[in-house]
């Protein structure tokens, strides 16, 4: 459980810091403005047709614009209770920046530098969705600017805003095949860390860990569970959990023997640990049946990290049992402080396992309360 406190605190101190580097870059582009027109009018070059329309135009507006995002984001952020919303928020005042500074301040020549800063940002917050997404808003943005940013300042000429335009979206690409190996190499090297606080954990903690896996227990699960479910009421958050149970595993056992059923198992904890271990609380709920606790995020978010583990299992091989695939069935609930015991949860988690199974296994169910 400390692992994922400290994981929602690091992601925590990872929004301040860009808000705060917002905040400044705001505070320096309107003293950068008021500087560039002393310039102007010492050196007197003849560019400057109002000082009015100047201040109104680079400094004011602007500002005004770079503060209004920055207030609103702080806003969704305070007031939000899932880690997605709040992190879209940074992004989107991010964006807002970015667009701010390729429209009022004549500096549509070097957009690049500003169109992959949410890219290069995403890898703060490793997750390889964020990434992929940014990247699209961002090349559909800078399409769009080009023909925004031509009518508002026309300063350069059309070749060189599409050019930049053609410069911008190759940028955007090789970006977006950087930050993604590097989210995943992150991810990964998670996973090892967690896995070996994992086995720090078995030896500290006996009587909660399962020594096969060396994840936490069914004893464990409920603990934390309900201690999870009182927290989420008392900081007004959400957590979303999710059971599941690998499909026809009573078969591989009967077939090749309770050893190799052992192997499934540690492959599937192995597959959970890799890319859950950071995000979630990982528990072997008892058999072939796992379990995950995580904090802050929605059930969709949940979906995705599930998928990620079946598709990494689906393409596994085992040498003793060259004919099994490893296929598993996952319920998926979200919890938002609603008066519901802890029987209710499991039993919104073992519906959406049944039906997941009964619609031919190998999926994930979202079951909403």
């Amino acid at each position: 459980m400390n692992i994922q406190r400290k994981y929602n605190e690091m992601k925590q101190e990872n929004r301040a810091r860009i808000m705060k580097a917002l905040f400044l870059e705001a505070i320096i582009l309107l003293g950068f403005e008021i500087v560039m027109y002393f310039i102007i009018q010492i050196g007197k070059f003849d560019v400057i047709d109002s000082t009015k329309i100047y201040f109104l135009k680079y400094c004011l507006v602007p500002t005004l614009s770079n503060i209004t995002d920055f207030c609103i984001a702080l806003l969704v952020i305070k007031k939000a209770k899932t880690d997605k919303t709040k992190d879209y928020a940074v992004f989107s005042c991010v964006y807002a920046f970015c667009a701010n500074l390729t429209m009022f301040h004549n500096f549509f020549i070097v957009m690049p530098a500003f169109f992959v800063i949410p890219i290069i940002i995403s890898s703060l917050f490793d997750n390889p969705h964020y990434t992929r997404f940014l990247s699209f808003v961002s090349f559909v943005l800078v399409c769009l600017f080009t023909p925004i940013s031509v009518l508002y300042d026309p300063a350069w000429e059309t070749t060189v805003y599409l050019l930049s335009t053609l410069g911008t979206l190759a940028l955007i690409c090789l970006v977006q095949f950087i930050t993604t190996s590097i989210v995943m190499f992150s991810t990964s090297k998670n996973g090892l860390i967690s896995d070996t606080q994992q086995f720090d954990s078995m030896k500290n903690e006996p009587l909660s860990i399962d020594p096969l896996t060396g994840l936490y227990n069914h004893t464990a699960f409920y603990s934390i569970l309900s201690k999870t479910r009182v927290e989420c009421v008392q900081e007004s958050t959400i957590m979303t959990v999710a059971l599941i149970d690998i499909d026809g595993f009573t078969a591989i056992n009967d077939t090749y023997g309770h050893k190799n059923g052992d192997i499934i198992v540690s492959s599937y904890a192995e597959a959970l640990i890799k890319h859950c271990g950071v995000q979630a609380t990982l528990f072997r709920y008892g058999g072939d049946k796992f379990a995950a606790i995580f904090r802050s995020m929605t059930d969709k978010e949940v979906l995705n990290y599930m998928n990620e583990v079946r598709e990494t299992l689906l393409a596994k091989e085992f040498t003793e049992m060259p004919d099994i695939t490893i296929q598993a069935s996952c319920g998926i609930t979200e919890y938002h402080g609603e008066s519901i015991t802890i029987k209710e949860i499991i039993q919104s988690l073992e519906a959406a396992v049944a039906k997941a199974k009964s619609t031919g296994g190998n999926r994930s169910v979202i079951s909403r309360q």
